[in-house]
């Protein structure tokens, strides 16, 4: 309920550089975890080199993306290999770069909410893919762990994550579709009777049919960011990657399906946008 409170606040303030903050703490506080799990946060300059390119990235302005992002990857990779052969051969190379290659996959996946913010025609269309983002993951996963618990039987992927199943694979697909599809029909409602606050009146239709198909590919993707980050945890012996939420574990093991998802809907949002008008 804290969490979903402060979600609430920053999307009521989600067309001012609160957006950027919060992608911003989230997004440093996910590579410490990763950093932290590897048992990388010797020396200091690696751990801090990480959490600053994750610090950053959600404050590059979207029209400077295409000159500025690229310049800060290119600095991010000289430094990383410049602290690389000044701590040779103390530091595993193979570990840097797996963290090298983390830290930019999240830091630049939970940017695409900065960018879904900035390119789309009215606040309320953004606010509205968010949830998309949110709700295929989150509906997956509750969908999931309950239709799991009650009739789960085969694995998924035993020696990933034991207590998936495909049968709450199933029931994770079936609740992103209604779940995702009810959020469509709230939020159109809400928009036309102006109960958004200043966001209201955006005008614009959604194509419910379009949610319904794209839904299971969102939640599939949440489910392999899921799988991916429990390899991960597998690697380094980790059963969280962090306890900032009790019950729930780190900032990314509450978000390893956003990584996945947020890059596609802001895809799909580009190309393919499920928002009519």
């Amino acid at each position: 309920m804290i969490g979903l409170s402060i979600l609430a606040a920053v999307l009521c303030f989600f067309d001012t550089p609160v957006v950027n903050v919060a992608v911003s703490f989230l997004s440093a506080l996910a590579v410490y975890e990763v950093v932290e799990a590897a048992g990388c946060t010797r020396p200091r300059s690696v751990l801090l080199l990480y959490v600053a390119f994750a610090a950053v990235v959600p404050f590059v302005g979207t029209n400077l993306v295409s000159r500025i992002l690229p310049v800060l990857i290119y600095a991010f990779f000289v430094l990383t290999f410049t602290v690389c052969m000044r701590r040779y051969p103390q530091l595993d190379i193979t570990l840097v770069g797996f963290l090298l290659l983390a830290s930019m996959g999240i830091s630049l996946s939970m940017n695409c909410i900065v960018l879904i913010r900035d390119r789309t025609t009215s606040p309320a269309v953004g606010i509205y893919y968010i949830l998309m983002i949110l709700g295929s993951a989150w509906w997956a996963d509750a969908g999931a762990y309950f239709v799991g618990s009650r009739f789960g039987k085969r694995k998924l992927a035993p020696l990933i994550s034991p207590k998936k199943t495909v049968e709450g694979l199933y029931g994770g697909l079936v609740c992103a579709v209604l779940g995702n599809v009810v959020i469509s029909l709230v939020f159109t409602f809400l928009d036309r009777n102006h109960l958004l606050g200043g966001y209201s009146g955006a005008g614009f239709n959604i194509n419910y049919l379009y949610v319904a198909l794209v839904s299971p590919v969102l939640a599939l993707a949440g489910v392999l960011g899921d799988l991916s980050a429990s390899v991960v945890k597998r690697r380094f012996g980790v059963k969280d990657f962090g306890s900032i939420m009790p019950g729930h574990g780190g900032v990314l093991d509450r978000f390893d399906s956003v990584l996945f998802t947020a890059p596609l809907v802001y895809l799909l949002m580009r190309f393919w946008p499920f928002v009519i008008g």
